[in-house]
């Protein structure tokens, strides 16, 4: 389950699978790790989301290892 806190913010940057600078789509979501784990609840990490609005590749970045 994922929670958006806020709208998405559109940015320009390089993409690898275009292999070039597009549009892309940043937003941010509590995902949770583990869903069928014991302590799911306890298992949710806020991830950095960003999708090509050229190709729509997308990449999810955890907040915490950044």
């Amino acid at each position: 389950m994922a929670r958006n806190h806020r709208q998405p913010t559109t940015t320009e940057a390089y993409c690898d699978s275009c292999g070039g600078e597009q549009p892309r789509e940043i937003s941010i979501a509590i995902l949770t790790e583990n869903p069928a784990g014991e302590n799911a609840a306890f298992s949710r990490e806020p991830y950095r989301i960003t999708e090509c609005l050229g190709c729509g590749a997308t990449t999810k970045t955890r907040m915490n290892d950044v």
